[in-house]
């Protein structure tokens, strides 16, 4: 097994802004305003009874997003979007042109040395002797005249693809390179895994031999190991096959999103793994990592032209059908709460996980509970709203609820909604909260997040940005609600 080298995280990131990055929808905290006085408990808010799904629905479909990602001291993060399904800044159809970087130059020319030739049977004058009776007579000899035969055997050269890496861009390895677009420079100290920076945004990639069809379970895992207990808190997404790049060998790529929290400077910052898995054994590694807050990303051209070095570099072994692995998990030193499948959260330093499993997770720091529940049967955005009103009003009295803020419907046809409320504990503590509902019409099935907090004299959300950590790592962990 080749060892993979650790991310490096370039010179990037100031403290970020806590924050939604593009796509994410809006914290509903953002604007929270509180009405009537309230306060809620730390204990899971009750189940509401809900029909079961109707038959059918959609199946699910692979996470595709766009990244930006973030370096920082010793942690590698990315932006994530949800506005299109590009495997991670790759375009989906590339023609690969004269000129662009990654075209393959094929040598040929005059064999090394000339054609072969076979002589068969040269001519030759056989003398017979008579020797069957004495004779003082001369011998009679028999001439045999033959032609003398040249047989040519033709060959032929058979000419081999040599991948060019083209002038200023780094080899990886076995052909396989990334160009260093105008305006990045490499950061990266050596020992690490190859890194460009812009001074905002940040990529690294790894070039890696692997044993032929070897489960990419094993190779995002060994690559997730080399940084995941060094972090305060980091979430993953479900690790998703998002595409097949057809040709000899094949190549599927595989998608897996992150979002982690750094306690010391209080924010958030998100991240992405790219990894393409040749049917060969050849794999890259593929980082893009940036700000939430950042914009700009690593030029489509130049992750185009990486991503057809790997498709054209020459074989390192031999080449195995590849089978698309279905979605799965990587495993963390950091709790993951599970709320339905594959969907969850991680919770962040300071709360304790008390549900986690079977359509519920909730955790708590004394002060302010974050809890996601799973609720099928909904007729509609604003049915979820009532079920989550329900839910609220078995614990809290008084309640006084914000207006209902709904975002359009996003790529997987899921509808996220927003309010605010405030109102009494049953236990007399004065409470706030907000709950996000993010709605699947097509399943008529939803999750339901609610985050609640005692206020005492500030009514305003007391963690945001380790509540905010976790809104956008549920996020990460669905596309529709089976």
């Amino acid at each position: 097994m080749t060892n993979l080298p650790p991310p490096s995280f370039g010179p990037p990131g100031g403290p970020a802004a806590p924050g939604a990055g593009p796509g994410i929808p809006p914290p509903s905290w953002s604007a929270f305003q509180p009405g009537t006085p309230g306060g809620p408990g730390n204990q899971p808010l009750p189940y509401v009874a809900s029909p079961p799904p109707p038959s059918g629905g959609r199946k699910k479909i692979a996470i595709a997003t766009t990244v930006a990602l973030l370096a920082i001291s010793g942690v590698a993060a990315f932006v994530l979007t949800r506005d299109d399904d590009s495997d991670g800044q790759l375009s989906s159809d590339v023609t690969n042109t004269t000129g662009v970087a990654g075209d393959v130059v094929v040598q040929t020319g005059a064999p090394t040395t000339d054609p072969p030739t076979v002589q068969t049977t040269p001519g030759t004058t056989v003398a017979t002797t008579n020797t069957a009776t004495e004779s003082t007579e001369a011998p009679t000899t028999t001439a045999i005249d033959t032609t003398t035969t040249t047989t040519v055997i033709e060959t032929t050269t058979t000419s081999v693809p040599i991948p060019v890496i083209p002038d200023g861009a780094i080899d990886l390895g076995n052909y396989v390179y990334i160009p260093v677009p105008a305006g990045w420079t490499l950061s990266s100290p050596p020992g690490s895994a190859v890194t460009l920076t812009d001074a905002t945004v940040s990529v690294s990639v790894s070039a890696l031999t692997r044993p032929p069809g070897e489960n990419p379970a094993a190779i995002v895992q060994e690559y997730v190991n080399t940084f995941d207990a060094g972090l305060d808190s980091i979430a993953y997404s479900p690790t998703v096959n998002v595409r097949r790049l057809d040709g000899e060998p094949a190549v599927d790529v595989y998608n897996t999103y992150y979002e982690i929290y750094e306690a010391a400077a209080n924010r958030i910052l998100a991240g992405s793994i790219q990894t393409y898995v040749r049917g060969d054994g050849l794999t890259l590694i593929y980082e893009q990592y940036g700000p939430t807050t950042a914009t700009a990303t690593f030029p489509i051209e130049a992750a185009d032209a990486m991503r057809l070095s790997v498709q054209k570099a020459p074989p390192v072994n031999t080449s195995v059908t590849l089978t698309p692995v279905a979605p799965f998990r990587v495993t963390s030193v950091h709790p993951f709460v599970q709320v339905d499948g594959l969907v969850g959260f991680t919770a962040p330093p300071g709360f304790r996980v008390i549900t986690s499993g079977a359509n519920r997770g909730f955790v708590t720091n004394d002060i302010e509970d974050f809890q996601v529940d799973k609720v099928t049967g909904q007729a509609d955005t604003n049915a979820v709203v009532a079920t989550a009103q329900s839910v609220i009003a078995q614990n809290y009295t008084g309640v006084s609820n914000s207006v209902l803020t709904v975002s359009e419907t996003d790529l997987y046809g899921i509808i996220h909604g927003s309010y605010q409320w405030s109102g009494t504990y049953v236990g007399g503590n004065v409470s706030a909260g907000a709950v996000d509902v993010y709605f699947d019409p097509a399943t008529t099935n939803a999750y339901v997040i609610f985050r609640t907090w005692f206020t005492g004299a500030d009514a305003n959300e007391p963690f945001p940005t380790q509540s905010l950590f976790m809104l956008r790592s549920v996020y990460d962990s669905f596309t529709t609600i089976p």
